[in-house]
């Protein structure tokens, strides 16, 4: 059985890739979940809250994807190549559609919203794991696996949420990432084994 939280961030999610978070109402959001205004505002206070908390569901659920997806990649090439695909494009193609979401995510407030919180932690984590394997290759150059993963992520958002003009522009700028991480992470220019 859903949940009735799981019904409106179905609903925020569904109406928010459609028509953006400034078109997206609560009382949208509570007709598209079949559910009262007042039970959606049970569940979240605001629609800060639900954007927040949306998020977070989409993004785990990206996660998710894209940790089950890496199985069954062979190098960290290919694991990054993944990683690219599902936790930057995808996302800069809904923000190119969206740009309203791009101020969402450089305010303050929603930074330190908890489920934001716990998304950037989640997401540290699963780059600092998939970079474990080559610790001694990254810290011969005075680095550490998390750390490389703050650096990942910060350059990621920052081409995702404006940098790159175009999908082309912002292939580019990936490609050169991931030979810098791979470059980092090889002795000799072959991969760790």
């Amino acid at each position: 059985m859903t949940s009735t939280k799981d019904k409106v961030i179905q609903a925020a999610h569904e109406l928010i890739s459609r028509y953006g978070y400034n078109r997206t109402s609560m009382t949208d959001v509570a007709k598209q979940a079949g559910l009262s205004r007042q039970t959606v505002y049970a569940v979240f206070a605001n629609k800060e809250d639900l954007f927040a908390e949306t998020s977070y569901h989409v993004f785990h659920e990206r996660l998710n994807k894209t940790r089950e997806e890496i199985t069954h990649c062979t190098s960290l090439g290919d694991q990054l190549n993944t990683y690219f695909e599902n936790m930057v494009v995808q996302p800069f193609i809904f923000l190119q559609n969206h740009p309203e979401a791009i101020t969402l995510w450089n305010d303050a407030d929603m930074n330190n919203h908890p489920a934001i919180a716990k998304l950037k932690h989640e997401h540290r984590q699963f780059l600092a794991e998939l970079l474990v394997p080559y610790t001694k290759y990254i810290g011969a150059s005075g680095q550490c696996p998390a750390h490389m993963a703050d650096f990942i992520i910060m350059t990621c958002r920052e081409m995702k949420c404006g940098k790159a003009d175009s999908i082309e522009e912002l292939h580019r700028l990936l490609d050169t990432l991931s030979a810098s991480i791979l470059a980092l992470t090889s002795q000799g220019g072959a991969e760790a084994a």
